[in-house]
This record gives structure tokens, C-alpha cells and sequence, in this order.
């Protein structure tokens, strides 16, 4: 598991599982998560958190590409044309 100072260095950790990549990263003292479709690399979301725990639970939290929450953003991504 990534550690906050390795995030404060510039270091990020990503995983890739089930069609998603997801990243966590921090930038400007917030910490981001970033969920993408690994074929075509459209983002699916972008979630900012103050607290790393919060972060990582969200990091940890988004696994398969085939879950209602990402499916969900997909098809809003796609309303909206993005997809």
C-alpha cells in the first residue's frame, strides 16, 4: 500500500482489474481517484478527498467494471455524449 509521503513525493499507485484501471494520486495536498475503461481509457470518474483514508477506501472500493456504480456513470457519460 502506498504511503502518504510517497504520494507527497510525486508517486501514485494504480491498479487494473475487470476492464477498470484505477489511480490514486495526490496533488496540491488533495488526494484524487481516478476510475477509467481500460480499452478505451475513458474516464469514468474523478473523486478528490482530503483525507487518504477516505481516498483509499474509495480506491479500493471500485473494482469491476460491472458494478451498478460505474455502469451508472457510464451511461451518464454517455447521455452527455462522452462516450
Amino acid at each position: 500500500m502506498i504511503t502518504s509521503y510517497e504520494l507527497s513525493c510525486g508517486c501514485f499507485d494504480s491498479k487494473e482489474k475487470d476492464g477498470l484501471r484505477r489511480k490514486i494520486f495526490r496533488e496540491h495536498g488533495v488526494y484524487h481517484v481516478q476510475v477509467f475503461v481500460s480499452d478505451n481509457g475513458m474516464r469514468v470518474e474523478w473523486n478528490s478527498f482530503r483525507l487518504l483514508a477516505r481516498a483509499r477506501k474509495d480506491f479500493n472500493r471500485k473494482r469491476k467494471l460491472t458494478d451498478p456504480e460505474i455502469q451508472t456513470s457510464i451511461q451518464n457519460i454517455q447521455l452527455r455524449g462522452g462516450g
